[in-house]
């Protein structure tokens, strides 16, 4: 940043410490006149680097704040000069942050490719401004929507080399094809600085045009000349686009107040200082709808990722683009809509900062990528899998990975295509008999596999949940593009209260299915159409709010493998409840028998079928008189892997108690290392088979199976 900025910067250093919403409240409000010098800041650049710091330190990614550095590039070295030394500085896996430079400079073009290839990058939101100087960047957008000029620019006039002696040829040309009242403006249609409004129909127009048209030529700048046009509403719609999912998460419309100063003089009329109030639209209103339409389909025609989209309405009902601003300041914001602007700048920094997956992956877990070279889905050369003709499970999963690429998909997607077959290494078997491999329902196997490669990276829970439930979730949208079953409906059904993750499933779907040779036999699954159509549907669905009963008593359904530690937080949380526990019914009837360990019962129960009906029966009067109880709170302490497991339950008290799940997420090694600990301390073991077993069963939970709340421990 500048060093004035700089300045400025150092005065709030206090903010270094706060939450976005204190950041925010040191930024003035619209219409609130509270603007004061001593405790508020008007510059962009210093509410979006206190931001940053407040990311940079919750998920512990280290940094350096430089300012006024002279650097200089020497082949692959980055220097920077320290009064009389010059240090080289190390680059390796470093991220250059730059918010608010355009960064036109040849200079950072360079810096660019020297930091990739050193394992980092530059990077900023919309890079594209790279190409084009100004951080408004609003003629690189016109470009991108010209194709849709008719409906959303109008009749405009671009002069290239127009010389002083065809300046009259010139506009007797505008003048007969835009009319008397035109615009001239530096960088978009009739909004914002660098507006001229020119009435023809007045004398002695030429000379001051005359002016501006040489000015562009010798600036080397891009003048748009637009009829003028009377506006009815102007819009301000902040964005995200990442991939197909485009976001439109807050809207401005502009009103003017009645009060207009204007400048008046014999060959101009400038708006000088329009007195305006921002207003924010509800987002379930009809405006709200509207504006967010007309924003998604003008960036079916923008590369940008993120901004404040400005259109206008005007009395004649035609719809005109302005421009878009590449970052959301300098515009105050107050309340609600501060919380909306932290979740744009979020945005960009995930973005910047979360998509170097596939080579973190790489260079992290090297031992698993050799086994997914080794795990083929070919039973041997000549009997191959027609659906995976590229061989082996590494090579689909960087097929894959390109495609989300290529398609810009959310880190959510790109994760779960890098981490979805990992399971596969663990589940393959040969079938000697009918020559074919198999893998059997692998997916959970994934799932407790990834939570152990996802904890060593700067993703929240949350966005770790996400990742899983795409994993988990994988082959039913695989099925429907495939073979239609389960049908759109039944999806539908599946995926109530969730519906938004059919978004990320589609292009996780897209990207895996589109990531395998397949053979010509097989062409007619993968129909691309289907998928391309189903991802557009997705895009207008929205998770319905379930609507939860108040009821005075809650059955905890208990879901994860042995060694989750799942009885550990009963034994924590579960007084005055009854606990169901299969386990403590083996370990009972084993004492009977002088059996004292859990082993020892379970193998003698194994051995013996009439100890087994003693368990069974003692566990199903336990499970009865929990299934009688209206008035107490449960806790089921059983894996409740799969969806019978769980549904046995949801039936028999989904009238009288809430039903809440609570999914313990232990990594696969975590499993492991509880197991020997266990079987130390306990005499209660596993094998390492048993586990992959047990994940191979898992069905992670939905909402729609009859859940009120599903809560997650990690």
């Amino acid at each position: 940043m500048p060093r004035e900025t700089y300045d400025k910067f150092t005065k709030f250093a206090k903010l270094q410490n706060a939450t976005p919403s204190e950041i925010w409240t040191h930024y003035p409000s619209t219409g609130l006149n509270n603007y004061n010098p001593k405790n508020m800041v008007i510059e962009a650049s210093i509410i979006e680097t206190y931001l940053l710091v407040d990311y940079l330190k919750k998920y512990n990614i280290k940094a350096r704040f430089w300012y006024n550095n002279p650097l200089f590039i020497h082949n692959e070295k980055l220097l920077r000069i320290k009064g009389d030394e010059i240090i080289q500085e190390d680059i390796s896996n470093v991220y250059f942050v730059s918010l608010r430079e355009s960064l036109s400079h040849p200079f950072f073009r360079i810096l660019k490719i020297i930091l990739e290839n050193s394992g980092g990058g530059l990077v900023k939101p919309n890079m594209q401004t790279m190409e084009n100087a100004g951080c408004m960047n609003k003629f690189y957008a016109k470009r991108e929507l010209y194709s849709k000029r008719e409906q959303y620019l109008g009749d405009v006039i671009i002069p290239f080399n127009i010389t002083q002696r065809d300046h009259e040829v010139f506009m007797n040309y505008v003048q007969k094809n835009l009319g008397d009242k035109i615009v001239l403006k530096k960088d978009c249609v009739q909004e914002g600085r660098g507006v001229i409004f020119k009435d023809l129909a007045r004398e002695n127009q030429m000379q001051s045009i005359s002016k501006i048209l040489n000015s562009h030529k010798t600036k080397d700048r891009e003048v748009l000349i637009s009829k003028a046009y009377e506006i009815e509403r102007e819009y301000r719609c902040y964005f995200t686009q990442h991939g197909d999912k485009k976001t439109v998460y807050s809207i401005k419309q502009r009103v003017n107040s009645t009060d207009i100063d204007v400048y008046d003089k014999d060959d101009i009329t400038i708006y000088k200082n329009i007195a305006v109030k921002w207003h924010e639209v509800k987002t379930d209103s009809d405006v709200f709808k509207f504006g967010t339409d007309l924003t998604k389909d003008i960036l079916e025609s923008l590369s940008f990722d993120t901004g404040c989209l400005e259109f206008a309405k005007t009395t004649s009902g035609e719809i005109v683009f302005f421009e878009v601003n590449q970052m959301a300041g300098p515009l105050p914001f107050a309340g609600e809509d501060t919380k909306n602007m932290t979740r744009y700048y979020h945005a960009i920094f995930d973005n910047m900062f979360k998509s170097k997956i596939l080579d973190d992956f790489i260079k992290n877990n090297s031992t698993l990528v050799e086994s997914m070279k080794e795990c083929k889905y070919h039973y041997n050369d000549n009997m191959k899998n027609n659906h995976h003709l590229e061989g082996d499970v590494w090579t689909h999963t960087k097929l894959s990975y390109t495609n989300t690429q290529k398609y810009n998909t959310s880190i959510y997607v790109k994760w779960a295509i890098v981490l979805h077959d990992i399971g596969r290494v663990l589940t393959r078997k040969l079938d000697h008999k009918k020559k074919e491999v198999s893998f059997g329902d692998f997916e959970g196997v994934s799932v407790f596999m990834a939570k152990g490669i996802l904890d060593n990276t700067t993703l929240t829970e949350i966005e770790k949940v996400r990742i899983f439930k795409i994993i988990a979730h994988q082959y039913t949208i695989i099925d429907y593009i495939k073979y239609d079953s389960p049908s759109k409906d039944e999806l539908l059904d599946l995926f109530k209260y969730e519906e938004e993750l059919l978004y990320d499933l589609s292009q996780y779907v897209k990207c895996d299915l589109l990531g395998r040779v397949v053979d010509e036999s097989e062409q007619d699954l993968y129909d691309i159409k289907k998928m391309d159509n189903f991802i557009e549907y997705t895009k207008t669905l929205k998770n319905i709010q379930k609507k939860i009963k108040d009821k005075k008593y809650t059955v905890s359904i208990l879901v994860g493998p042995p060694c989750s530690r799942k009885t550990t937080w009963a034994s924590e949380n579960a007084q005055n409840s009854i606990v169901i526990n299969r386990d403590s019914s083996v370990e009972e009837i084993g004492k009977k028998y002088n059996k004292h360990s859990y082993d020892e019962a379970y193998d003698f129960m194994r051995k013996n079928k009439k100890i087994k009906k003693e368990v069974d029966k003692l566990d199903e009067e336990r499970e009865d008189y929990a299934k009688l109880s209206r008035d107490k709170n449960i806790v089921i302490d059983n894996p409740n892997l799969t969806l019978k497991n769980r549904k046995e339950w949801i039936d028999a008290l989904g009238d009288t108690h809430i039903i809440k799940t609570i999914v313990f997420l232990s990594s696969f090694d975590e499993l492991l290392i509880c197991n020997k600990q266990r079987t130390k301390e306990l005499g209660k073991s596993l094998s390492k088979g048993d586990f992959i077993n047990k994940l191979k069963t898992f069905i992670f939970p939905l909402v729609s199976e009859g859940i009120d709340n599903i809560e997650y421990k990690f």
